[in-house]
């Protein structure tokens, strides 16, 4: 068995100041390594969001979690979960499934936003196409245009389509790029504030 030495990256939205700065941690075999707040503990970015990336030799593999949540502990939380992609995970064609829209009323039903990561070293072109559930197009196409290792959220996708009136539980949104990102949605309960995560999946040629 060999010890897993991980470094660690934050991409911080474009709008935010980070510290750039990269972490190194190692796991041993079997071990479970825990960061609470780990923009902060680990890198020294409150008050920011972003991607995290985790870099390491495969011949030691590792499980990666974060999650996500408010208030602060001991209060009850709201928030989800969020597994960790490899690198093959990223494409130029996705699909999120599963996206909510309350038609604007934010006393209920559901909001969703959509995020994009570059992965890259170069400029990304970036469309999101929002369909209803039999597959017609809903509102426009969102345009976006990341920098080299940029992650960006639109919140509240459908508004930014020009489809906020839009009463749904079951759309989905199509992400297409000029080169393989991660794309992600989460909906959130308009109530609760409770959310879950929807990792991009392969929407083929």
């Amino acid at each position: 068995l060999f010890v897993a030495t991980v470094t660690a990256r934050h991409r911080c939205f474009a709008s935010q100041i980070c510290a750039a700065t990269s972490q190194s941690f190692q796991v041993v075999p079997r071990q479970s390594v825990y960061f609470t707040d780990a923009l902060v503990t680990l890198f020294g970015d409150p008050g920011t969001a972003g991607a995290i990336e985790l870099s390491y030799d495969t011949s030691a593999p590792i499980t990666v979690l974060s999650r996500t949540y408010s208030p602060s502990l001991p209060a009850p939380t709201t928030g989800t979960s969020v597994p960790a992609l490899t690198s093959n995970d990223a494409l130029t064609r996705a699909v999120l499934v599963g996206l909510g829209s309350s038609g604007g009323d934010l006393s209920q039903g559901f909001r969703s936003n959509v995020g994009v990561y570059n992965p890259g070293s170069s400029a990304v072109s970036v469309t999101v196409t929002l369909h209803g559930s039999s597959g017609t197009a809903l509102g426009a196409p969102v345009p976006l245009t990341l920098t080299a290792n940029e992650a960006r959220q639109v919140n509240d996708i459908f508004s930014a389509a020009g489809a906020s009136s839009t009463l749904t539980r079951n759309a989905y949104a199509v992400v297409t790029s000029s080169a393989a990102v991660f794309s992600y949605a989460t909906v959130i309960d308009n109530q609760s504030a409770d959310s879950v995560f929807i990792a991009g999946a392969d929407d083929g040629p």
